[in-house]
């Protein structure tokens, strides 16, 4: 199997395990993807710990927003902000968490237009602003995983992430927080 589809697997599986709220599998997944991307034990360790703990916050957000708590909603999103933000340091990636929180939050809330201009956004700084195409690619590839996502077709998401991750393979050495 390529590397590009072992990733991509990957990425997808954390989607699934997400949606079954196994955040103890979503860890193991996340090591394994950081691990097959090139990251040494220990950072693979800390960093799978720290999603998993993004993806718990991202959920508590989302019941707040449920419950119409605002302020709560915010507090949850800024500590998602700062943990994106450590994850970068951690992994020397430059700081998107503007963007990668973001586009989290608008996807949440139905807000799709919104969700692709942060989601581009986002990419042009990951990929570099010499790669518009490529980063307008990935928005789309990203948006259309995200609809098959919602509608538990796992074959087309996969297709899409798979589509997704060789750009980011061609264009970015960066891990993105999507995992």
């Amino acid at each position: 199997m390529s590397k590009t589809k072992v990733i991509s697997q990957l990425i997808l599986n954390n989607l699934i395990l997400h949606d079954d709220a196994d955040y103890e599998g979503l860890r193991k997944n996340t090591f394994q993807l950081l691990v097959e991307e090139g990251y040494d034990s220990e950072l693979a360790s800390d960093i799978s710990g720290r999603v998993k703990q993004m993806y718990l916050m991202a959920d508590e957000a989302d019941n707040h927003h449920k419950n119409r708590d605002e302020i709560q909603e915010d507090i949850s999103y800024n500590a998602m902000k700062k943990s994106a933000n450590d994850i970068n340091d951690r992994m020397g990636h430059r700081r998107y968490s503007r963007f990668e929180i973001g586009w989290w939050k608008s996807w949440r809330h139905g807000k799709y237009s919104k969700t692709g201009f942060l989601l581009f956004r986002y990419n042009l700084l990951m990929m570099g602003i010499k790669h518009p195409i490529a980063a307008m690619e990935n928005t789309y590839y990203l948006m259309m995983a995200g609809k098959y996502h919602n509608k538990k077709d796992w074959n087309k998401a996969l297709l899409f992430i798979e589509k997704m991750w060789k750009n980011i393979s061609s264009y970015s050495n960066e891990l993105p927080l999507i995992f």
